[in-house]
């Protein structure tokens, strides 16, 4: 991002003339200098925030988007600062400093070689170039408008897909009769009702997890993710068991089934370990579930198949891939709206700079000439 100038100094009272108009000019410029200060100082911040965060961001990044509204965010401060930073330079200027020689009784003032013909040229070309700008204008505001469209129907979408990922995971786990499976897997004599036990409490603590919207509840996750640390341990040291590994050997299909379930479920209590962890340093949002949603995928879906219907899982997984498609343009309509922004913007700023020229023509003119000759 450009860096701009820093504001103007205001000279010491001792280095300009003790004149009463002159002392409350500099007031008012002190004033006005603590202000740019801070105006300056503020997009400099921002600026460099910018610059740490989207320098070099690709179009198909998903900081691209965000970025590209903190370039507009950074070229509104910029304007504003160079206008209001310009003015006040100028007003520095018309102090006059002590150790400048006295005025003359008739002062020459350049001003006065603006000839009627260079005024009137000036009204023409200002009234020609304030068309341009202001159609200019427009159409950066009506780009504007539909990239705050867009930005909503983004947003929408990005929604329906990250709650597709939280149903599907609800889905699943809610109906799962890990109760019934464990109580026949102890009747087997393949858990201990201590093993079946732990993995019980671990799975209903992972149920809770998933639950409370909007991500893990802080006081409460230390406590579910012990339950399923437990459960994790309990279900490794089974599976090493000789009943165990007699039921995997087993040559009876629901024997085979019934292991492939077990280990399916230590393979779930991984992934929430993992998930849980990362919760805990700080995000609980639901992106992070959403992301929470993708990683258990892989081993969510063999257990569904012993509780639940998966078409209706399926069901909620392709949402999550229906979404994708309008998101994908949605995210290239944007691209292309702030690269246009960005050209018209290139087109504004030489047109903004000629009128500020020509309305400053005009303005020296009128200054030392009579109303009539205007």
């Amino acid at each position: 991002m450009a860096r701009p100038p820093p504001p103007a100094d205001v000279p010491n009272t001792d280095q300009i003339a003790q004149d009463d108009a002159n002392l409350a000019l500099k007031k008012d410029l002190d004033q006005r200098h603590e202000a740019l200060v801070d105006q300056f100082n503020e997009y400099i911040k921002q600026a460099d925030a910018y610059n740490s965060t989207y320098q070099g961001v690709e179009s198909d990044s998903p900081l691209y988007a965000p970025g590209q509204a903190a370039y507009a965010n950074l070229m509104g401060l910029y304007n504003a600062y160079m206008g209001a930073a310009g003015a006040f330079k100028s007003d520095v200027a018309s102090l006059r400093l002590a150790t400048s020689p006295p005025p003359p009784a008739a002062p020459f003032d350049p001003r006065s070689l603006i000839t009627k013909d260079d005024y009137n040229d000036a009204l023409k070309a200002e009234q020609l170039l304030l068309t341009r700008q202001q159609g200019l204008q427009d159409q950066i505001a009506k780009l504007k408008a539909w990239q705050q469209g867009l930005q909503t129907d983004t947003d929408e979408f990005a929604k329906i897909k990250q709650e597709a990922q939280i149903d599907y995971l609800n889905d699943v786990l809610l109906k799962l009769p890990v109760g019934d499976i464990l109580g026949q897997f102890v009747k087997g004599s393949y858990l201990t009702y201590q093993q079946a036990s732990a993995l019980q409490a671990g799975f209903d603590a992972l149920k809770g997890l998933v639950n409370i919207e909007g991500g893990i509840d802080a006081e409460s996750s230390q406590e579910k993710l012990d339950k399923i640390t437990d459960a994790q341990s309990n279900i490794r040291a089974a599976l090493l068991d000789q009943a165990m590994a007699t039921l995997k050997n087993s040559s009876s299909p629901d024997d085979q089934k019934s292991f492939e379930y077990l280990e399916n479920v230590g393979k779930t209590f991984d992934v929430a370990i993992d998930m849980i962890k990362f919760s805990q340093q700080g995000d609980h949002s639901l992106t992070a579930w959403a992301t929470f949603g993708v990683k258990m995928t892989a081993d969510i879906v063999p257990v569904a198949k012993y509780g639940t219907s998966i078409y209706a899982v399926g069901e909620k997984v392709a949402v999550q891939y229906v979404v994708q498609e309008p998101l994908n343009s949605l995210n290239e309509a944007m691209s292309s709206n702030f690269n246009a922004q960005r050209y018209l913007q290139t087109k504004l700023d030489p047109i903004n700079a000629s009128v500020s020229a020509l309305q400053e023509k005009v303005d020296n003119y009128r200054a030392v000439h009579p109303q009539s000759d205007w």
